[in-house]
């Protein structure tokens, strides 16, 4: 009551807006703390995972069977830190896991259809998915941390230019937990990566344009983490001179670029 009276109800409708990203930072920073004090490594190393489904979690609850595409998320979470401690077993089999893994999510965010002929017609709905999917494990699970919040942001504020509020804040949870998760003395990258992918197709699903074969803002707004990471890479060599804030460097300089990118098309545009 006490904070009501001093920040206003206002203060508050905000935060609530920010529900997701804020649970996803938090819980993975407390795991992280957590693995540090209890020394139980095991804890600390799926803090970015545990942080992504507790978001994910808190905005479009829990089910085995979603009837939302939102609802469908927490699952790749789940999917995508089971495969994060797997992967050191897996040895040569990297590649075939990886290859699974997008499957699985691809058929999952597609529906999860269980005949021939379901598969079928949610086939455009899974080839979105697993491009969308594969594309980010490929430029993100080796990625740094600053890299992984920026293409989280950079998808964020895509989707923002363009007026797509909800998924613009179900994009940004992956790279909230991965900040959160920076506490912990070892954090995979795999969750978050998988985890932007997911969100980019399950937009493209849910109000783009690719899977019926088009192509509307919101399909060329979920490159945006994409170009992002594409960008980072090419852009920390430049920072050298910065030694070890050279990929924060570089990731802020190509947020920046793209967010800009975004704006900028998107008044072009008559978006905004």
């Amino acid at each position: 009551m006490l904070a009501h009276a001093i920040l206003g109800r206002g203060a508050f409708a905000g935060l609530e807006a920010w529900r997701a990203p804020l649970i996803a930072a938090a819980v993975a920073l407390a795991a992280a703390l957590a693995g540090r004090l209890l020394r139980v490594a095991a804890l600390g190393f799926a803090a970015g995972g545990l942080g992504m489904l507790a978001g994910w979690v808190a905005e479009a609850g829990l089910s085995l069977h979603p009837r939302a595409l939102p609802g469908r998320l927490p699952a790749v979470a789940l999917v995508a830190l089971a495969f994060a401690f797997l992967l050191e077993r897996l040895g040569r089999a990297r590649q075939a896991g990886f290859f699974l893994v997008v499957l699985l999510g691809a058929w999952w965010l597609g529906g999860a259809p269980q005949t021939r002929a379901a598969a079928w017609h949610e086939a455009a709905d899974m080839v979105v998915a697993a491009a969308w999917i594969a594309a980010s494990a490929w430029l993100l699970v080796q990625a740094d941390l600053p890299a992984l919040a920026a293409s989280s942001l950079a998808l964020w504020a895509a989707l923002q230019a363009i007026g797509v509020g909800v998924w613009a804040l179900l994009a940004i949870v992956p790279g909230a937990a991965a900040l959160g998760a920076a506490a912990a003395p070892e954090r995979p990258s795999v969750p978050p990566a998988l985890g932007i992918g997911a969100a980019a197709a399950a937009a493209v699903i849910a109000a783009g344009r690719l899977p019926h074969a088009g192509l509307g803002p919101v399909d060329i707004a979920c490159l945006a983490p994409l170009l992002t990471a594409w960008l980072a890479g090419r852009l920390v060599p430049r920072f050298r001179k910065l030694r070890g804030g050279a990929e924060a460097a570089g990731a802020l300089l190509a947020l920046a670029l793209v967010a800009l990118l975004a704006y900028s098309a998107a008044a072009l545009a008559g978006l905004r």
